[in-house]
């Protein structure tokens, strides 16, 4: 089970029902922001998580995006633009396909909650780094499901670029983010890609690899595949450690990291569990 899986029953079937019958206007894009939008719910538990601000959801750019949503459901494509000559199209939607991350679930046997796009967007470094960049104050969130006889197709759109205040980056007290964060509890055990990202538009890292370790609290150390390039993970100036073999449950794993940032060296050390105990100071 993932972690936003705990979302309250009542909340999950109020986001299904608001969601469910046919295209939003603002007013509705109101509503689901205040009552039913568990994917705004999700994107603000792993805010919190990863130490960064929480987010709100802005009434238009979510109209936006419910939008597009709906015309990647109708049309089954996932798509960062709209194409005038098939259903659904709308100035609204094309907004939000330009600024955001895409998910959809092709037809199959059941629909999927809007919090568990949320999940599959942490699980890409890429979106990842979109979803809880430090300087994102502000979102739409769109997600849609439509039923044709027994399949169900899921999609979702998240506005992550017109909410990012882009000149606050210089300021920012806390680069670089990380994640999983210092002192995270619940990390899934997989091949959890450990990303570690600063301000977009700076200089890219370097590794210091002779030094850089991934052991478990007890000294094993761990294989890793690591990863700097910006142009892997859509520009963004990250660290990235990939794990050779899914992490070990109920385990505590200390990343060490050191490098060099604008030309100045840098060594970070930290702790996250893959089970449910707090870790110790």
């Amino acid at each position: 089970m993932r972690k936003t899986d705990s979302i309250i029953i009542i909340i999950a079937l109020m986001g299904v029902i608001t969601l469910a019958f046919g295209l939003p206007g603002l007013a509705a894009a109101e509503l689901q922001l205040q009552e039913g939008n568990n994917g705004l719910w999700a994107i603000n538990v792993y805010r919190t998580l990863a130490n960064v601000a929480p987010v709100v959801g802005d009434p238009v750019l979510t109209n936006q995006c419910m939008l597009h949503a709906a015309y990647m459901a109708e049309n089954k494509e996932a798509t960062l633009e709209e194409d005038a000559t098939k259903s659904l199209v709308s100035p609204e939607g094309i907004k939000c396909a330009a600024n955001a991350l895409i998910y959809l679930l092709p037809p199959n046997p059941q629909s999927l909650q809007a919090n568990r796009t949320v999940d599959a967007w942490l699980e890409s470094p890429t979106h990842r780094m979109w979803l809880l960049y430090p300087t994102l104050a502000a979102v739409g969130y769109g997600y849609k499901v439509t039923q044709a006889n027994d399949e169900w197709v899921t999609s979702a759109a998240l506005d992550v670029l017109s909410g990012i205040d882009f000149n606050a980056d210089s300021v920012y007290p806390n680069w670089p983010a990380r994640y999983p964060a210092p002192g995270q509890v619940g990390v899934p055990a997989y091949r959890m890609p450990i990303t570690v990202w600063w301000q977009y538009a700076g200089p890219a890292p370097a590794i210091n690899l002779t030094t850089t370790t991934l052991s478990t609290q007890a000294g094993v150390k761990l294989v890793f595949t690591a990863n700097n390039d910006p142009n892997t993970y859509g520009g963004h100036k990250h660290i990235t450690l990939i794990p050779d073999q899914p992490l070990a449950y109920d385990t505590i794993f200390v990343v060490h990291l050191e490098g060099t940032y604008a030309d100045q060296p840098f060594t970070y050390e930290w702790k996250f569990s893959t089970g449910t105990t707090a870790i110790p100071e």
